[in-house]
């Protein structure tokens, strides 16, 4: 039951996105890594709710067992999922999306982290009431817990995903409704904003830490600079929380934020970032050589030059 509770507060907060994306702002990017098995079909029913929980740049790194093949696929809301699923899915839009139809018409218990994510959205609920009106309780708070919500737009409007794909999400009756609100609300969006918009296929980063492949997005360059770092040390034996154990990982962060704020740009707009540089093992080794276990490191002297590797 527990479980089931849990999936039906995914479910509405994958509603709750998709209703209020028009006018909440941008949230910090997630990012996700999923094995496509190579025989079990794929079902991004699993990942679908938890991807749509903030309405912003969504990341997702995918490793297909089957063909070794790792892609990075930046997106935003339904074009990219179903991208995901016609790419390397093995079922059809309706089975993977009838499962949350379901619960947006029926009724979903408010479970503690249900409630919680409403509260975190109060702000912007109160002050748009069609939105308030779909999770608010009659005095404008966010409901008890254990009581039940429904929502049947949403449910309709998933069906129409189910039925039209991509297309009846970004053109048509209800990207006109998307615009009409964006617009009535004081912003500024056109229907060929909607219309124009393509899911961005990127090469992941790779690394190598202790005999495991690391892949990241871009951004998690600097996860792989830090373990490149950190491989140099018997992490093992060194004892957890202990000083010599924070002040090494603190190090290591150090200098991986050092070389964020001097090399890290959007790919979109620059491609002069030298992410070949930042994640080898030879500007690792000069990194390394930087950590004094018995000193800590002045921000002055951190970065050598990233571009000559």
């Amino acid at each position: 039951m527990r479980r089931k509770q849990y999936c039906s507060a995914k479910a509405m907060q994958f509603g709750l996105s998709l209703n209020a994306s028009i006018i909440r702002r941008s949230y910090d990017m997630c990012r996700t890594s999923i094995e496509v098995p190579a025989e079990k079909p794929f079902h991004p029913l699993l990942y679908l709710v938890a991807q749509f929980r903030r309405p912003s740049r969504r990341l997702m790194l995918i490793h297909s067992a089957k063909t070794g093949e790792d892609v990075f696929i930046d997106y935003r809301e339904v074009a990219g999922m179903l991208y995901e699923l016609e790419n390397y899915g093995a079922l059809v839009r309706q089975d993977v999306i009838q499962p949350a139809i379901d619960l947006a018409a029926g009724e979903v218990l408010v479970t503690p982290y249900f409630n919680s994510a409403i509260a975190d959205s109060h702000d912007v609920m109160a002050a748009y009431p069609d939105l308030g009106a779909l999770y608010l309780d009659d005095i404008g708070l966010p409901p008890d817990i254990e009581t039940v919500l429904a929502n049947p737009d949403l449910a309709k409007s998933l069906q129409i995903i189910a039925d039209g794909g991509k297309d009846a999400f970004y053109t048509g009756e209800m990207a006109q409704a998307f615009v009409d609100a964006v617009n009535n609300a004081g912003g500024i969006m056109t229907i060929e904003d909607l219309a124009n918009y393509e899911v961005e296929i990127r090469t992941p980063v790779m690394g190598e830490y202790r005999g495991y492949k690391v892949i990241s997005s871009p951004g998690g360059t600097h996860l792989i600079q830090i373990l490149n770092i950190l491989e140099n040390f018997d992490i093992g034996a060194i004892k957890v929380n202990s000083a010599e154990y924070l002040h090494l990982f603190s190090e290591s962060f150090k200098i991986a934020f050092a070389d964020r704020s001097a090399y890290m740009a959007d790919s979109d707009f620059t491609s002069d970032v030298p992410l070949e540089g930042l994640t080898s093992k030879e500007y690792r080794k000069m990194l390394f050589e930087k950590i004094n276990l018995n000193e800590c490191l002045c921000a002055p002297g951190i970065r050598p030059d990233a571009f000559r590797f």
